[in-house]
């Protein structure tokens, strides 16, 4: 009989190059649509088989694909009208592995004869549902709720495969930073090459396997941290310490602000639960912060009265999204309408959760904000010396840099990123359990 261990790592690994494949031939071909097709069909016919016979890896291929699989929808080119020639939803391979996803993952949790699920999640989803009701646009609203169940639903996969095999914390860990491979080889290529990269806002930016800059950097800012969190009772520490140079590379060259200040609030609190050491580069960061960010914001404005560098446009974009909030205080317009809108996206998290979806979501994040740190917190309590604790400083770091990058970055809708934050909430809360 092939066990998981025979079997499971070589479909993992085969799983991540064909997403870099994929990325790869999608980045050079024109025929975008006759690329994706037959290596989308045939990619998730093998994880629906996986989803069948073995579920635990099922989870762990879909997260080691996922980072890979938005390269489907082009690169960004903000000199054009619709920003990106994307692919119809219907053919876009992140989609097409979410909805898998939320119908396996319902079923699996459906015959498992105990399941938890933490108040905050099932508040939060239900009051994404709610503000779909009453919104401007019930179509958008409808799938950008669909998104943020399944990543929802990573949560509660992940926290019960671990409550019942606690050595899934290892396999489940390695397909999160097998999915690093494909953005940091190719970050690596788009900088050598200097060809296929994203035009934001007058500037040529690398962006790895993911469609924007700052997704690459908020991707690069979790699995850092985290990465960064285990290494100290990792078996491999050279393979751990290669994929950590990639990731503060990747990072770096991403050239997102936001991913920076929330690596740095992820790293103080690393440096305060496991590691005094890190003190140190936190200090190089700040040094280099205050060379590099006075200089790269230039004037304020225009001439012409335009915004001239990032900080001043998203107060802009702000002040916009704010005027929105008198349509519906209580429910919001809807989940994706402000993009819709104002066409721009708000770059504040805190405040697209009181735009979109009203008081109650505002309520809704900051308790799925407090539930996420008390999940690590009690993972600190009740873990072991060895991966298990790491996994909970990792969590830990990585909600006090997702708390400080939702500040003026678009997290929650990068569901690319998010799949990866609710993977390492589901290890912490199963390992919360005590034995």
């Amino acid at each position: 009989m092939i066990t998981y261990e025979k079997a499971g790592w070589p479909l993992i690994l085969g799983a991540a190059a064909l997403a870099a494949l994929t990325g790869a031939q999608l980045a050079a071909s024109s025929a975008r649509v006759a690329v994706v097709i037959p290596l989308a069909a045939a990619g998730l016919a093998v994880l629906a088989y996986l989803a069948v016979t073995r579920f635990a890896l099922f989870v762990a291929a879909a997260l080691a694909v996922r980072a890979s699989l938005d390269l489907a929808k082009g690169t960004l080119d903000t000199r054009t009208v619709g920003g990106a020639a994307e692919l119809p939803l219907w053919l876009d391979p992140g989609t097409l592995l979410g909805v898998l996803f939320l119908l396996a993952g319902t079923v699996w949790l459906a015959v498992q004869p105990r399941i938890s699920v933490r108040p905050a999640i099932v508040f939060f989803f239900c009051v994404a549902a709610l503000s779909a009701v009453g919104s401007s646009d019930p179509v958008t609203s409808a799938g950008e709720t669909l998104r943020l169940a399944a990543w929802l639903l990573m949560i509660v996969v992940v926290a019960c495969l671990v409550r019942q095999d606690r050595e899934l914390v290892g396999p489940l860990l390695t397909a999160v930073f097998v999915a690093a491979i494909p953005p940091i080889a190719l970050t690596l290529y788009q900088v050598v090459s200097g060809s296929d990269q994203a035009y934001v806002h007058g500037v040529l930016q690398p962006h790895g396997t993911f469609w924007h800059p700052n997704g690459l950097g908020l991707f690069s800012m979790l699995l850092l941290l985290m990465s960064l969190s285990v290494l100290p009772w990792s078996g491999s520490r050279l393979v751990m310490g290669v994929l950590l140079a990639g990731l503060a590379f990747t990072l770096v060259a991403s050239e997102a602000r936001t991913a920076w200040f929330g690596a740095v609030a992820g790293l103080i609190v690393v440096a305060l639960l496991q590691d005094r050491r890190i003190w140190f580069v936190i200090g190089l960061a700040g040094a280099a912060a205050a060379v590099i960010l006075p200089s790269s914001l230039g004037e304020s404005r225009t001439e012409a009265g335009f915004a001239g560098n990032s900080v001043v446009w998203r107060f802009d974009h702000w002040q916009q999204a704010l005027g929105l909030m008198e349509r519906n205080p209580v429910t919001g317009t809807g989940l994706g309408t402000t993009k819709l809108l104002i066409v721009k996206e708000v770059h504040n998290d805190y405040l697209r959760a009181i735009v979109e979806t009203g008081l109650l979501g505002l309520a809704a994040y900051a308790a799925l904000l407090v539930t996420l740190a008390l999940a690590a917190a009690r993972a600190l309590r009740t873990a072991r010396a060895g991966i298990d604790r790491g996994v909970a400083v990792g969590l830990a770091a990585c909600v006090a840099a997702l708390a400080v990058a939702a500040l003026a970055d678009n997290v929650m809708t990068s569901v690319a990123v998010m799949w990866y934050l609710a993977a390492f909430a589901g290890l912490a809360l199963g390992i919360g359990v005590r034995r």
